[in-house]
């Protein structure tokens, strides 16, 4: 994973790394996200569209583009 170096990138960046050292979780096997990282419309359509914006409109889309978005679900 690849982030820009600001301090809500860096945060999110420790956060991720405590994860994976699970430090700070819930309990054993749950993970608190915060509320910016979730999505309340509950619909694939409103998830692709506000993950991939533009995307019916665009031709000959890079790799990159898909690289640098990412969709996290969490299995409940």
């Amino acid at each position: 994973m690849q982030l820009d170096r600001t301090p809500d990138s860096d945060k999110h960046a420790a956060w991720l790394l405590n994860i994976g050292a699970r430090i700070n979780l819930v309990n054993e096997e749950d993970v608190e996200i915060s509320e910016a990282m979730c999505y309340s419309d509950h619909t694939l359509e409103s998830l692709i569209a506000s993950t991939y914006p533009d995307i019916s409109r665009m031709n000959n889309i890079e790799d990159q583009y898909f690289l640098d978005r990412t969709i996290l679900s969490v299995k409940k």
